[in-house]
């Protein structure tokens, strides 16, 4: 069954990620512990959405805490505020990369990250964690989740009989014969169809013209180049052998 896409489940899954991404980047093992509130001083990063989803997330990060974890590699985000940006920025990059590698996440589609050092202000973080590393470094995160999720694009009773092969005739054209004539044929028999070599071969789904083609010839099979659909819609995968 597929799983169900929810605010909930991208927030929790963002900021495993980001703890995730945390312990790539400084190579420790980390485990995430819930925390009860959120305090306002802020690193944001922002990423916005689209896909299946449409709107964004942001996830919190302490800018004391941060500053503390990223001066371990770079000490001038102690000092310059553009430093800690860009190292908030590669740590959430990283995250959604990861995330939307997930098969749950497939069908969003995350725009670039985006930092500011700003204030929590009034809107609550749905989820608030703090990642704490093997070493005892700890870093508080907070996800926001503002993200309205569309509808699957199809019925899921539809994606189950989307793989069943279906039989598709190549019709070169069609006589009419008497049965004393047709009794009559052999080896060398010629039958006239009633069309020009130039006229378009028939692609037949059952009993209906699904498309137009002309006869081509691939890797030395005959094959048939779609030139003209019709009205006829199907559904399913079309077998790649024809019948003449």
């Amino acid at each position: 069954m597929r799983s169900t896409l929810t605010r909930e489940r991208l927030s929790s899954a963002l900021a495993s990620e980001v703890g995730a991404a945390c312990g790539r980047r400084f190579n420790e093992r980390v485990h995430l512990v819930p925390a009860e509130h959120w305090g306002d001083a802020s690193c944001v990063a922002t990423v916005t959405i689209g896909g299946r989803g449409r709107g964004a997330v942001s996830v919190w990060l302490d800018h004391g805490a941060l500053t503390e974890l990223l001066g371990g590699e770079n000490a001038a985000v102690a000092t310059d505020p553009q430093a800690l940006v860009d190292g908030a920025a590669a740590l959430v990059q990283d995250a959604v990369t990861s995330l939307q590698a997930q098969p749950g996440f497939a069908t969003l589609a995350f725009g670039p990250v985006s930092v500011a050092l700003s204030q929590t202000g009034d809107r609550a973080p749905l989820l608030a964690v703090v990642i704490t590393m093997a070493s005892g470094r700890r870093c508080p995160i907070a996800v926001g989740v503002d993200v309205e999720v569309m509808s699957e694009p199809e019925d899921e009773r539809l994606e189950a009989v989307l793989d069943f092969d279906l039989p598709l005739i190549v019709r070169f054209g069609r006589a009419v014969m008497p049965l004393k004539a047709l009794a009559a044929l052999g080896p060398g028999a010629t039958i006239d169809l009633g069309r020009s070599p130039d006229q378009p071969v028939e692609l037949v789904m059952g009993d209906k013209v699904v498309a137009l083609g002309e006869v081509v010839v691939v890797a030395g099979n005959y094959g048939v180049r779609v030139t003209e659909l019709t009205g006829a819609k199907v559904s399913g995968r079309v077998g790649a052998g024809g019948r003449v």
